[in-house]
């Protein structure tokens, strides 16, 4: 994350200067090597939670390898084999960071095992990042 190389709380220096005792005019002295070094830079940093859930008949949300070809495989380039996005990771508007799926019936049915379920039984429920166009992130 690097970051001991960023600029981590400095003083600025302010010269107020009045005309006429109204009109107050105020300023800020900096130098190249301030603004080197990160000052008047702001750092953001976001929690981002998903909920693994478990329902009523014993399913739960699962998590899955990520699709590389075909549709939204752009959309899940960031993501490790285990379907959620490794630290250090650029992520833009609409990528998805976390590969979830949940099951399409929560509810107990008689004679069937929720351990049985097939593929189809899961619908998409992927974590997707809402970001600003043109934004662009550090995970």
């Amino acid at each position: 994350m690097n970051y001991d190389k960023l600029g981590a709380g400095q003083n600025a220096t302010v010269g107020v200067m009045s005309n006429s005792g109204y009109d107050i005019e105020d300023a800020i002295v900096m130098n190249k090597s301030s603004l080197d070094r990160g000052f008047g830079r702001c750092i953001v940093m976001k929690k981002y939670a998903a909920i693994y859930q478990t329902y009523e008949n014993g399913t739960s949300d699962r998590i899955i390898k990520p699709q590389r070809q075909g549709y939204e495989a752009d959309r899940m380039q960031i993501l490790d084999d285990d379907g959620i996005t490794s630290p250090g990771e650029i992520i833009r508007r609409h990528d998805i960071y976390i590969n979830k799926e949940s099951p399409t019936v929560t509810r107990p049915i008689p004679g069937t095992s929720p351990t049985a379920l097939p593929d189809t039984a899961y619908k998409p429920s992927r974590q997707t990042y809402k970001g600003t166009e043109g934004e662009l992130a550090v995970v």
